[in-house]
């Protein structure tokens, strides 16, 4: 409890699950993704290393080990500790010993993750505008692209398939994942996207991290899907459009949702919804929508949405800055 108190001190971290016993640890961490695990002596036994790396499934994660004893060398240099004795102690000192602690042992994996540097993003501007020189890209839709994403979603009526088919047909691997939402009488448009580029498109059937997430996830009507942190549940049900706009929210920045033609003004208000949160916003642009209410609705209700046009959701998609972890 004294753990659990402490990372609730902390705006920095999440807790998103306990595991009672060892042989448990495992089977919840490898579909949750964690950035850091933090284990007891015990539990961590001999084979840390190794048990931090199955867990990680290839990608970096912080071990952290709660221990009863002062000499923790045993662990080496790319393990944090953190004492039992410290957790229990009341005092200011104590508790922001701890939270330095922890902090300290999160931080590689904040930076490594969200983190550019400076000349790394001037650098990728440098290579966008290389590549528009020969084409008409607004600075708009250049800096969108220069900001660092994990997920765009795409939603539309089903008038924009065809379009987004053919765009598809002509790339054999995007930078960052998208999630294609359709309504109207067209089917969820797996079939259409699939049989264009069959390796980058997948129906999005089973609950997932958006780390794991590649190409484009294409979401049924039958499953509801919404998203929460980093991760993408999936159940039972009739897909509910609002609330799969409206939890990109979740990503702040990290995510971009578009709402290409929507015979729905609401979608507008769901992007507003997303925008409030510090999420990245935009619209195709009212002159291209065969339903152009919810475009004209965005000027209210998302005022901070970009209006784009069909070429450049493309172009966005085919280009897009993947964020770093």
């Amino acid at each position: 409890m004294a753990l659990l108190r402490a990372l609730a001190d902390s705006e920095a971290f999440d807790v998103i699950a306990l595991a009672p016993r060892r042989e448990l640890f495992v089977s919840l961490c490898v579909p949750l993704y964690p950035d850091m695990v933090i284990v007891d002596e015990a539990a961590a036994g001999h084979d840390l290393l190794e048990l931090t790396e199955y867990v990680a499934q290839g990608r970096r994660v912080v071990p952290v080990v709660l221990t009863t004893t002062r000499n923790n060398d045993s662990y080496g240099e790319k393990v944090a500790t953190l004492s039992v004795r410290e957790l229990h102690r009341s005092g200011a000192d104590a508790r922001a010993q701890v939270q330095t602690t922890l902090f300290a042992a999160a931080t590689p994996i904040i930076t490594s993750k969200r983190t550019f540097l400076a000349d790394e993003l001037q650098e990728h501007a440098q290579q966008l505008q290389e590549i528009a020189r020969d084409g008409d890209v607004r600075r708009e839709v250049l800096n969108l692209a220069s900001w660092p994403l994990d997920l765009i979603l795409i939603v539309d009526d089903g008038s924009n398939l065809t379009r987004l088919a053919e765009s598809l047909a002509e790339v054999r691997g995007l930078p960052v994942p998208v999630m294609i939402a359709l309504e109207g009488d067209v089917g969820d448009g797996y079939v259409e996207l699939s049989n264009v580029a069959p390796t980058l498109v997948q129906r999005l059937r089973q609950p997932t991290s958006i780390r794991r997430m590649s190409g484009v996830h294409v979401v049924p009507r039958d499953r509801q899907v919404q998203l929460w942190n980093e991760n993408v549940h999936v159940a039972e049900g009739a897909l509910d459009f609002e609330y799969l706009v409206g939890s990109m929210g979740w990503l702040k920045s990290g995510g971009l949702s578009i709402v290409l033609s929507s015979p729905a003004p609401e979608r507008a208000t769901s992007l507003g919804h997303v925008a409030s949160h510090g999420g990245l916003v935009a619209m195709l642009d009212g002159k291209y929508c065969e339903h152009g209410d919810a475009a004209e609705a965005a000027a209210e209700a998302a005022p901070s949405a970009l209006m784009l046009s069909l070429d450049e959701v493309v172009w966005l998609m085919r280009y897009a800055l993947a964020r770093k972890g």
